[in-house]
């Protein structure tokens, strides 16, 4: 069934859209870059490893796409699930722990110039930075508060579990929205599910 509209949407994109724009190695690699901002925005799930590995596939990604191949989508899913597995122990621990306020540190909310970690260190140092930004937003009056820790801690379990309970219509939405906003920002696909929420709002509206 992914296959079947995959092929649709892939038709439809090269032979109807206004950009008439092919589907060439130029749009697959927008697509895998799209897809890739899309789960993990903010370079904090992902490792370096995952991108070079990632990156050996772009090169397949052409002919995936052209012969309606979605298995790059699922294997990338996999391993980002895998690793939303990973942080979330991470995240826990270090909101178990304590966090120095008075110490004078920096970190780079600017996903566009941050890098992806190159090592376990690395991950957990941003990790680390990242909640103690989570709790200062929280609670600038008192970020040490358990009140605020049980917030991003309950933040982050909701987003765990959003990834545990994403569906095979969800990735495919994921997925072939990234391939249409490579033929245009504007251009997205919608689930059956995610048409039917839009129809209704469209209709309250």
């Amino acid at each position: 069934r992914d296959r079947q509209i995959s092929v649709l949407v892939t038709t439809l994109l090269e032979s109807q859209h206004l950009s008439k724009q092919p589907l060439d190695e130029k749009i697959a690699k927008r697509t895998l870059d799209q897809f890739l901002k899309r789960l993990d925005p903010r370079k904090l799930y992902f490792n370096q490893s995952d991108m070079d590995q990632f990156l050996k596939l772009a090169s397949q990604l052409e002919d995936r796409l052209s012969n309606h191949d979605l298995t790059i989508a699922y294997t990338i899913f996999h391993r980002f699930r895998a690793r939303v597995g990973e942080r979330s122990k991470t995240i826990d621990r270090l909101l178990s722990g304590k966090f120095d306020f008075n110490l004078k540190e920096t970190i780079n909310q600017d996903s566009n110039l941050n890098q992806f970690a190159k090592n376990p260190e690395e991950a957990e140092d941003r990790w680390r930075r990242q909640i103690k930004y989570d709790l200062l937003t929280l609670n600038s009056a008192d970020p040490q508060a358990t009140a605020t820790r049980e917030q991003v801690a309950k933040r982050y379990r909701q987003f765990t579990q959003q990834i545990g309970d994403t569906t095979a219509d969800d990735l495919l939405e994921m997925f072939l929205s990234s391939l249409a906003s490579s033929f245009d920002p504007h251009t997205s696909y919608l689930s059956p599910p995610s048409y039917e929420s839009f129809q209704i709002r469209m209709r309250l509206n």
